[in-house]
């Protein structure tokens, strides 16, 4: 006969609860969202999540309990969900949770273009992250225009580093050229340790948007500052090619990717030069004294700069109309962490 002490009692019901409790947590039920999931015609949603339910036990080793389609009135999208049983959530790293408030997935103007970017961006998304994507198709947008097709893609594990998307707000670039600005992105941000995968330019209600998706260890910000309106696409060249000359190894003290002339805000004859970084905007100031004409400005800019320079580190300076104003003042970049440059413009 086996003897129980008080005290092996109450080791015993304790192990118990314990043994107990541990049942319950490895019988918790999580799922898996495959979001806006498209299937061509002549297939079944119930069909597929069927199939991508086999797929997911044999590679998660999980037990499913359902899997099925969902269609969801607010979004006017069908979602395909897998149930499935496990003591946590499976990480999952997905592009859909990088859909921007005002700029969904559309990266492509039609499915055809999309397929055949899927297989570079599926190696893409393998070789930075270390994941092997558990699902990858092309999915639609009603509410986009163009480029409405983008490419969903889902992994299940710890990344090396994560997709992340952002956009900034721009006019239409008229120099350089959209494809040589992808290029001076792509460089800028690799030297930011941000691998690129795409760049789309969608022209919206009064202005652009540009988006890139790219792999880093954090997430990443892209920010515009629309600096100076300049007179004539001639005059607002000279000025990006100074820009680029003066700013262009700057990336690394805080931020300068590129700049470029933009359609004007104010007056179509006038172009915007527009500056994007990596981070925060950089700081600015305009000069309290407005010209009549430009050529007047111009004259003046040494001596303003000069007496800026005596406050803060002027980094670029350009006679121009101040954004949102047909005002001509000296506008300049200049160095955000000084705190006597604090305020909007310089007394003189």
């Amino acid at each position: 006969m086996v003897h129980f002490t008080r005290t092996g009692f109450i080791n015993s019901l304790v192990a118990l609860i314990s043994m107990f409790t541990a049942v319950i947590a490895t019988a918790a039920e999580f799922r898996y969202t495959a979001y806006n999931f498209i299937w061509d015609e002549g297939e079944n949603c119930f069909d597929l999540a069927q199939q991508t339910r086999q797929r997911f036990e044999v590679a998660f080793q999980k037990k499913t309990v359902g899997a099925g389609c969902e269609y969801s009135e607010s979004t006017k999208r069908t979602n395909l969900v897998i149930r499935y049983e496990s003591d946590k959530a499976l990480p999952v790293v997905s592009l859909h949770s990088l859909r921007l408030y005002y700029e969904p997935d559309g990266f492509y103007d039609n499915k055809t273009q999309c397929e055949l970017d899927r297989e570079w961006q599926t190696q893409m998304f393998e070789s930075r992250t270390s994941l092997a994507p558990f699902m990858a198709y092309c999915t639609f947008s009603r509410h986009l225009s163009p480029m409405p097709w983008g490419l969903h893609m889902d992994a299940i594990g710890t990344p090396t580093k994560m997709p992340h998307k952002d956009s900034f707000r721009t006019g239409k670039p008229y120099y350089p050229s959209t494809s040589d600005l992808n290029q001076m992105l792509i460089r800028g941000l690799s030297s930011g340790g941000i691998d690129v995968a795409s760049v789309a330019w969608r022209p919206n209600i009064g202005h652009s948007k540009a988006t890139v998706l790219g792999y880093a260890g954090v997430e990443f910000n892209l920010d515009s500052l629309h600096f100076a309106e300049i007179a004539g696409l001639a005059a607002c060249t000279r000025v990006v090619q100074d820009m680029e000359r003066q700013l262009g190894n700057a990336a690394s003290e805080w931020g300068y990717l590129t700049s470029y002339c933009a359609s004007g805000y104010t007056n179509p004859r006038d172009f915007d030069l527009t500056v994007v970084t990596l981070g925060e905007k950089p700081a600015t100031k305009y000069s309290v004294e407005t010209f009549a004409t430009r050529d007047d400005c111009q004259r003046a800019l040494p001596g303003i700069v000069l007496e800026m320079s005596q406050l803060t580190t002027v980094r670029f300076a350009v006679c121009g109309e101040q954004p949102n104003s047909s005002e001509i003042r000296v506008a300049a970049i200049v160095n955000s962490s000084d705190q006597n440059a604090s305020g909007n413009h310089f007394a003189r």
